[in-house]
């Protein structure tokens, strides 16, 4: 009896011996598993050179349309924008309206897409892709209030400019006007000057 206690006792050792292995063994494969997906993405990110993820940088910002190619949008918007379809219905008119509408809605089509944005993660450097994280931001931003203030502008100034509208109403539309201005102009000078930033880095 003794003797089977003994073996009994010594094959209950070998299994929890065993079962502590299987979890070692396990534990120790998932340590490895992270330690090699950890030195993956590291590799990945150490790939790029500085160098030519400047480049891409600068080519990701400037290659959809250059700077200039954004101030003449704005301007040829801005122009279109002066349409007084409030006294005038004719059909020269409205057709010159619908330009503009044109115009405004194809401005905010010159948004950085997420699906672009995170293409270029691969071609840049963690730092130049924040950068350009930042730039699309402030783009947008730009963009948009372009948009809002023409917008605006069409809108209000047919009804500053009319003889009939009182004062205080012209006031009123001068005032609200103007708000939308001066964010659109901040937005423009904080574009203006991260594109600079990057083109000239």
């Amino acid at each position: 009896m003794k003797k089977f206690n003994a073996i009994a006792i010594s094959l209950l050792s070998l299994s929890l011996l065993g079962a502590c292995s299987n979890s070692n063994d396990k534990s120790s494969s998932s340590s490895i598993k992270s330690e090699k997906k950890a030195t993956s993405s590291k590799a990945a990110s150490s790939s790029v050179s500085p160098k030519s993820s400047k480049e891409e940088l600068k080519a990701a910002i400037s290659t959809p349309m250059t700077k200039e190619n954004y101030q003449n949008l704005e301007d040829g918007l801005l122009e279109a924008a002066n349409v007084d379809d409030i006294h005038d219905h004719s059909v020269t008119m409205q057709g010159k309206l619908n330009k503009f509408n044109v115009r405004a809605n194809n401005i905010l089509k010159q948004k950085i897409s997420k699906k672009d944005l995170h293409k270029e993660k691969k071609f840049l450097t963690s730092s130049d892709y924040q950068k350009f994280k930042e730039y699309s931001n402030n783009l947008d931003d730009y963009l948009s209030s372009l948009h809002d203030y023409a917008v605006k502008y069409q809108s209000n100034t047919p009804v500053i400019n009319d003889d009939k509208t009182s004062q205080s109403t012209k006031d009123d539309y001068q005032k609200e006007l103007d708000q939308f201005k001066s964010k659109f102009d901040n937005a423009k000078e904080k574009w203006s000057n991260s594109y600079d930033s990057i083109m000239n880095s």
